[in-house]
């Protein structure tokens, strides 16, 4: 067996935690949180339940023992399916669940991905005007080359190796526990729409689409002598990004005077899934569009040429949904500055594999920067590929009155929805990762959603159900569990903050307090990546349930009994259906961390109504946030800087935007957490 299936042998099926483990995490993740109707009832539910798993038959009514029984009969019936897809299929219990639920969706995407990043990097300036190429095309070509570059490394089973891992750039390499099928699935999936469930396209094409102005373009990128050798970036990678950039900048130029299309297609793979599944089919009939679908969906990933995007805010990405194309796997944006996005479809892809894109993204800008002044430029300087053989247009067949009329409403629907949204970025620069490790001796990703919470106390007077993303690297199709960081310690800890006397000046309190809030997030982390969270075995669970309830009362099933009947009543009205797992599932901050090189700040969006959404990045020396919230968004301000709000003017919510609001909250509660919890050494004289 070769190194790249040895390392895949070792590769963990995800667990699945039985009934009582459920109803344990159920209960931890419940009881600290605020707001919750009938949480007393849903603990005792919970405990009740277990102790009747656990063989207290003689204790409680006859009624628990039917709803022991019928969890007793999901649990089996949970591993068999498990055991089915382990061993006969080679893959997660969770892979076909979670498919199904990406490619089952017909709702519309929030702005068609969950994860946006700001791409960060060394000025292009010089070698733009050295080699006389705009900013947006050098920096289009440096970050297509470093993609196909990576797609061609995680083809090579030496990549899956130490030894080939050694010689990478530091940033560049990857923890050899993730899971593979998250890297080698990246820039080749595109998402097909169909009536029902939509499909999947697997493209190992050098083709690049190129979004401008709305109008769709094919570029067959040009490659030298291609290596996917891990040492170096190969012997004529320079040559390939200037070859590249200059049929990005010819394109620009040729489209320069183009109005925008408003009547491209590709507007509804952001809105209605239905809508989109119903009109590609009948595209797909017809012989034009059907082409220029083909030429569209075998590309390996996209750039967008957009003169209106701001990176720092690219959750919008871009102001025109013509520029929006989701269904590809991995996207990139950039406006004429050179400001650039990476947007990836979170369902076929996870941070680790983001981190890797945008790391080695950077890795081929600083290279750039040190090295192409060996190009021959008196060579380089004014030539250029052919741009009429590796650059194509993309033209759709006519369109008939109700796809135009459909198209309209797409638009609308889009603009209504960043019309509806608000954004914020906020850097924290008085100190990073390295100052909280060192001077308050509590991990960084605990101290922060400390802050998370105690800001959610100021200024809702609260702390309600909490997502942050985690990571399930080690597992097969694991994907990412949900950490709920609520607990009893943030509770604690919010209230010692709140009664400090001087929030400028170290308390022994707070900082144990905080030590303890740290200590319960870091055993959250570890008890859920050991395969015995909640919210996936939940998951799964609730779709077995669902299954059996509908057979068991299908017309065509036998009558059930009296006791049956009952005890799909109690599972749903105290479970399924409950007012607390509903309040738990709701996710009033949603959060999720990427650090990396090549990243200036990530967005992540808001996944309630009246929730807000927080990407973060904790590099060595600073923080970086970026919210995003609905202007609908209707929490009521009920905290301790009520008071301070109302002398400013602000009543309620909507007085200020929201993401305003909550920035400044989070930002002062990061203050006086390091303050009030750091051990500073003495100055120097």
């Amino acid at each position: 067996m070769g190194p790249h299936g040895e390392t895949a042998s070792r590769l963990s099926q995800l667990p699945l935690p039985d009934v009582a483990t459920l109803l344990k995490r159920y209960v931890e993740f419940l009881d600290p949180l605020d707001g919750v109707d009938g949480k007393e009832t849903a603990v005792d539910f919970a405990q009740q339940l277990t102790r009747c798993l656990r063989g207290g038959d003689g204790e409680v009514p006859p009624e628990w023992r039917g709803i022991a029984e019928y969890f007793c009969f999901l649990e089996q019936y949970a591993r068999e399916y498990k055991r089915i897809c382990n061993n006969l299929l080679r893959t997660s219990h969770m892979a076909a669940l979670w498919n199904s639920f990406y490619l089952g969706n017909r709702s519309a995407l929030p702005f068609g991905w969950n994860y946006t990043l700001h791409l960060d990097g060394p000025s292009l300036e010089q070698p733009c005007q050295q080699l006389n190429i705009s900013l947006p095309a050098l920096r289009a070509a440096i970050i297509g080359a470093a993609s196909f570059h990576l797609r061609r490394l995680v083809k090579n089973p030496r990549f899956f190796t130490l030894e080939g891992q050694s010689r990478l750039p530091t940033s560049c390499r990857v923890d050899l526990k993730l899971c593979r099928d998250q890297l080698t699935r990246l820039f080749r999936t595109v998402r097909i729409p169909h009536l029902g469930m939509d499909g999947l396209r697997w493209s190992c094409t050098n083709k690049v689409l190129i979004l401008r102005r709305g109008h769709p373009f094919v570029l067959d990128w040009v490659s030298f002598g291609a290596e996917d050798d891990v040492s170096g970036l190969g012997l004529r990678w320079l040559e390939e990004v200037v070859a590249n950039a200059r049929l990005i900048d010819a394109l620009m130029c040729e489209t320069s005077t183009l109005s925008l299309q408003r009547e491209n297609p590709l507007v509804f793979s952001s809105g209605c899934r239905g809508t989109w599944a119903r009109i590609f089919e009948r595209l797909w009939n017809e012989g034009t569009s059907k082409a220029a679908l083909d030429n569209i969906t075998s590309c390996s990933f996209s750039i967008c040429l957009d003169d209106e995007m701001d990176p720092a805010l690219s959750l919008h990405g871009g102001r025109y949904p013509e520029n929006r194309y989701p269904d590809i796997n991995v996207m990139y944006m950039l406006n004429p500055a050179g400001g650039a996005s990476c947007n990836m479809e979170h369902s076929w892809g996870d941070g680790s594999t983001m981190l890797l894109v945008c790391s080695m993204i950077h890795h081929y800008a600083v290279s750039f920067c040190k090295e192409y002044v060996a190009l021959d430029r008196t060579a380089w300087i004014n030539s250029s590929p052919d741009y009429k053989s590796h650059v194509r247009p993309v033209q759709f067949g006519p369109l008939t009155e109700d796809i135009l009329d459909a198209i309209a409403e797409c638009r609308q629907a889009h603009q209504r929805h960043v019309d509806n949204t608000e954004l914020t970025v906020r850097n924290i620069c008085a100190f990073g990762r390295n100052e909280i490790k060192r001077h308050c001796r509590v991990s960084p990703e605990a101290f922060v959603h400390a802050a998370f919470h105690l800001a959610q106390r100021r200024l809702f007077g609260d702390q309600r159900s909490t997502y942050c993303a985690l990571l399930m690297k080690k597992y097969h199709h694991g994907r990412t569990e949900t950490l709920r960081t609520v607990t009893q310690e943030t509770q604690a800890l919010a209230d010692l903050v709140e009664s400090a006397e001087n929030t400028k000046a170290f308390d022994q309190a707070v900082a144990a307090a905080l030590q303890k809030a740290s200590e319960e997030h870091r055993r959250r982390i570890a008890v859920c990546r050991a395969g015995e969270g909640f919210h996936r075995a939940l998951t799964f669970l609730r779709r077995l349930h669902n299954v059996a309830k509908e057979r068991l009362t299908r017309a065509t099933s036998p009558p059930l009994t009296s006791d049956v009947s009952k005890a799909l009543a109690f599972v749903d009205a105290l479970f399924f259906d409950s007012s607390s797992l509903r309040e738990l599932s709701c996710d009033y901050l949603s959060t999720s961390n990427i650090t990396g090189s090549g990243i200036a700040s990530f967005c992540f969006t808001a996944t309630h109504p009246d929730g807000i959404g927080i990407g973060y990045s904790l590099f060595p020396d600073h923080l970086t946030f970026a919210f995003s919230a609905h202007k609908s968004f209707a929490r009521p301000l009920k905290g301790t800087w009520k008071n301070k709000l109302v002398d400013e003017g602000v009543a309620k919510s909507g007085g200020r935007h929201i993401c305003q609001l909550y920035a400044d909250a989070l930002e002062q509660s990061l203050y006086d957490l390091y303050r009030l919890s750091a051990v500073l050494p003495p100055p120097k004289l």
